[in-house]
């Protein structure tokens, strides 16, 4: 089961505000890949209870009031919890992106809602992310060739 304290380390350390400077949601993967406590919650994440954890803590987090025109304050780490919940579950993450329901205030965790929504299939296993953000360059992680000298 996920705890509270490593909770609390991911939403009120320094990962929302780098969540913050993204600019692209493939910026925003990359930024939580290297958070350290991130790392953790994936590995607590192949117990159902932890998924379960995470998409109250999801809820709990969505329903703080935006301030009228601005984003939601917890645009970012909604939208990595969902992420890292569609790894696990896409069916379950798409059924929890379902409840949030249509929030205009979402920049990030919207297009993860589609996402979710949209194709809730088998993605890889935790295993292969684990390798993916441990082993991994970030340009590998996408699939691009890495550039090298003299090739064009």
């Amino acid at each position: 089961m996920i705890s509270g304290e490593l909770l609390n380390e991911i939403e009120g350390g320094d990962l929302p505000s780098e969540l913050s400077i993204a600019n692209d949601l493939r910026m925003l993967v990359r930024i939580a890949a290297r958070n350290q406590a991130i790392k953790s919650l994936v590995w607590d994440l192949e117990e159902p209870t932890s998924q379960q954890c995470l998409a109250e803590r999801i809820n709990v987090l969505a329903s703080a009031q935006p301030e009228e025109g601005f984003r939601h304050p917890n645009d970012g780490i909604i939208a990595v919890y969902l992420f890292l919940l569609s790894r696990v579950d896409p069916v379950f993450a798409g059924q929890v992106a379902g409840s949030l329901g249509e929030q205009t205030s979402f920049c990030w965790a919207s297009q993860v809602i589609v996402d979710c929504i949209q194709r809730q299939r088998p993605v890889p296993d935790l295993r292969v992310m684990r390798r993916t953000y441990e082993d991994r360059r970030p340009e590998q992680l996408y699939g691009q060739q890495p550039r090298h000298a003299g090739v064009a």
